[in-house]
């Protein structure tokens, strides 16, 4: 559990940022933010850290870190680290899908905010410039995006096969 009152009094001190699904806060060094969840777009807790284990590995320069819980609203949420980016700008379109096709992604819409892979199943969503950003490098940094796996039906065979059920 992540010490009572703790997450509260440094979010507080700074303002209490938020966004749509995680209040905010970053450590007295300015290298780290800290980010609580609280799982608005999450059916369970599993799926919270499945879609965890996906940002990590597609997106491994901007990796979660889970810290703990936090207890908010008589509820457990989760506390997760991320490395503060520096960033240059935010992403061009072009950037964005230059950088999303060679994961083997298409997008899936016609603003290019929403992405999906027919090979692993995996959407990722919400890819703009305030989720993704040009670092000091000039190398993109996806760091915010929304992202879950659908089944795909080569997913769904080789999950069924083995047990005998198709």
């Amino acid at each position: 559990m992540w010490p009572e009152g703790e997450f509260e009094g440094h979010w507080r001190a700074q303002g209490e940022q938020q966004g749509e699904e995680h209040h905010v806060y970053s450590t007295a060094d300015g290298k780290t933010v800290i980010k609580r969840n609280n799982l608005k777009y999450h059916a369970s807790f599993l799926e919270y850290f499945e879609r965890v284990a996906l940002h990590n590995h597609l997106f491994p320069q901007s990796r979660l870190h889970f810290l703990g819980f936090d207890e908010s609203d008589w509820m457990l949420k989760p506390v997760t680290s991320q490395w503060f980016i520096e960033a240059r700008r935010g992403a061009t379109e072009l950037e964005i899908e230059e950088h999303i096709t060679k994961l083997g992604f298409s997008c899936s819409d016609d603003k290019g905010l929403n992405w999906y892979s027919r090979e692993t199943g995996i959407v990722v969503e919400d890819l703009h410039d305030q989720n993704a950003v040009s670092d000091e490098q000039g190398r993109l940094v996806v760091f915010d995006p929304v992202i879950y796996a659908k089944p795909t039906e080569r997913l769904i065979r080789a999950t069924l096969r083995p047990r005998g059920l198709i």
